[in-house]
Parts: structure tokens; C-alpha cells; sequence
């Protein structure tokens, strides 16, 4: 026998190599969204807490474009090493049933959920409604009168069209690029409502009214503003923000990934960072739930999308 093969044979019968020492270097965490949104501000705080669990630098790398579809793309080649990690939302879903992308969340490895941007319901501080339950009203009475302002291929649009479907009441769809655009749309009058997550970037107007939060309970940072259940409607909604992995990341890399980010949210910094500072909820949930989670709400959008009769389509104009 040759010693090349007698190598090969002893080579092929070696253990793979062991992870336990990871990470032995920088980690980058792909962000599909543009410095400033909801994403990159969770993200750069759960970037910071990992750091410290991990003891290695986990660096956050804006890739914006394409509804984030630029960013999931290019952390989907990414070697499964553990070393790119890339934030996932409902817009990746949206993405996927809107024919923009071939692929969705569950082509990823899911580490965690992390937290939820809930969704507000925001009006010209001029507009009548001081009420979600008025404004529906309103809407019921004046059927596609009112304008309801939407970001293009957004999770957002989905809870417009969720609404619809659970009120029975109609808006006008109107679409804007980015939220920059749909917050000038709402102060110069061209459109009458919106709903955001984007809190950070409306919140300090005094020229908006915010009349509708979608979460289990109000927010500690915003404790004026009442949640949608108090007004009678049965209706929680956001966005969630969650991280996964390249598909072939290894079990026991997902597994020291998960721990240190279950940690980094019960954390005391991590919840007045994010919760108090940032009006967002932690909504932590280990791998397989995170899965289980993902597939349901792909299952809830792909109804959203039916029920809208498509009318959807001309805010997520991917659609297929």
C-alpha cells in the first residue's frame, strides 16, 4: 500500500474537526436593511450583547437593496462556518410568496427569534380619528375614501390588508419606497393613515398621531398610546427579528450561538435597551420554536395575500 493511501485511509477515518474553541475570529452579522431602520437598530444592540457572551467581535454589515433581498442573498452563499449570520423578518417570507426571491427563512438555518418591532397606527395630528375604532368607522362609511399609506414589499402592508380582512372596513392603498417618503406623504396630506415600525423615525413629530399599537400590552417608552385589544380589536402584529445561519452551519455552532443569544435577552442591558430605549419586545424563541414560528407565519401571509383578493400586489409588486 502506497503511504499516499495509506494517508488518505487514515485521513478519511479522522473525526471532522472540532468546534468547541469557536468562534476563533470576527463574526460578520448581515443586516438586510439600510442604516437606521428598526433591523439595524435591534440588531446592532444584539450585536453588541453577543460580542460579549461569544468574547469575539460580532461585527453588523448593512446590506440594503431588493426588499433585503441583496442581504439574505448574499448570506445564503456564504460558507456555513458560523462566521456570517444574517438578521431574517417576515419581509423574507414576503419575498419568497412575492416571487422577488426562489427562497424563504426555512432555507436558512434558524438560530433564535430575538425581539418584535410592533406595528403602530399613525394619522396627521389635523386628521379626525383620535381612535383606531373611529377610524374604522369612518372607513366603513366611506369605503376606499380614505388613503392608507404603505411602504412597497413591506411587512406593514400585510397588517393594512389584516386589518381590512378583520373590520370589514376598506383604504386606499398607496405606496411609497421608503419611510422617509410615506412620513412626508402623511404631513403634506397626500395620504390619510399608515401603519410603521419604523418608530424611531416618527415618534419625535409632533405634527403625527399615533392612535393604534399592536402588541399584547403597551410599551414602556410610549405608555400614551393605546394597544388595539383595549380598543376592542383582537389584533397583535410586528415584525419580527430573528437570526439565522447559512444551511449546513454546524448542529453544536447553532447550539453555542443560541445559547449565548438566550442569555444576551434575559439579560437586564438588553431589555432596557431594547424594550425601554427602543419600544420594541423581546420575543426570544430557540431554534426549533423559531422554525415552527416561521412556517406559521408563512402560512398567515400566504392568507393575507389570498384574502386580499391581490389587491396586495400593487404593494408588493413582486407578486407572482
Amino acid at each position: 500500500m502506497s503511504l499516499v493511501l495509506v494517508l488518505a485511509v487514515v485521513m478519511s477515518c479522522a473525526p471532522a474537526p472540532s468546534q468547541g474553541n469557536y468562534p476563533t475570529r470576527p463574526i460578520t452579522l448581515i443586516v438586510p436593511a439600510t442604516p437606521g431602520e428598526d433591523a439595524d437598530l435591534v440588531m446592532r444592540i444584539v450585536a453588541g450583547a453577543l460580542t460579549k457572551e461569544l468574547a469575539q467581535t460580532v461585527m453588523v454589515e448593512n446590506v440594503g437593496g431588493g426588499n433585503g433581498a441583496d442581504g439574505t442573498d448574499r448570506a445564503r452563499k456564504s460558507a456555513p462556518d458560523g462566521y456570517t449570520l444574517v438578521s431574517i423578518s417576515e419581509n423574507t417570507i414576503i419575498n419568497q410568496r412575492t416571487g422577488l426571491v426562489s427562497y424563504g427563512p426555512l432555507d436558512f438555518v434558524p438560530i433564535a427569534s430575538l425581539a418584535t418591532s410592533p406595528v403602530l397606527l399613525v394619522t396627521a395630528a389635523n386628521r379626525p380619528w383620535s381612535s383606531t375604532s373611529e377610524l374604522i368607522a369612518d372607513a366603513k362609511n366611506r369605503p376606499n375614501a380614505i388613503k392608507w399609506g404603505m411602504l412597497s414589499s413591506s411587512t406593514n402592508a400585510a397588517f393594512a390588508f389584516s386589518l381590512m380582512a378583520k373590520t370589514g372596513a376598506t383604504f386606499e392603498p398607496v405606496s411609497y419606497e421608503v419611510p422617509s417618503a410615506l412620513t412626508q406623504a402623511l404631513l403634506s396630506g397626500q395620504v390619510d393613515v399608515a401603519a410603521t415600525s419604523t418608530t424611531q423615525q416618527i415618534l419625535g413629530s409632533r405634527d403625527l398621531k399615533f392612535i393604534g399599537w399592536a402588541s399584547e400590552k403597551r410599551a414602556e417608552r410610549f405608555p400614551q398610546i393605546p394597544t388595539f385589544r383595549e380598543q376592542g380589536l383582537d389584533l397583535v402584529f410586528g415584525m419580527n427579528h430573528g437570526l439565522a445561519a447559512p444551511k449546513g452551519t454546524p448542529t453544536d455552532i447553532i447550539k453555542k450561538l443560541e445559547g449565548a443569544l438566550q442569555k444576551a435577552m434575559a439579560s437586564a442591558d438588553a431589555r432596557t435597551r431594547l424594550e425601554t430605549d427602543q419600544g420594541v419586545v423581546i420575543t426570544f424563541l430557540t431554534s426549533d420554536k423559531y422554525q415552527d414560528a416561521l412556517s406559521a407565519k408563512d402560512s398567515e401571509l400566504d392568507g393575507i395575500l389570498k384574502q386580499s383578493g391581490r389587491r396586495i400586489c400593487p404593494i408588493w409588486p413582486f407578486c407572482r
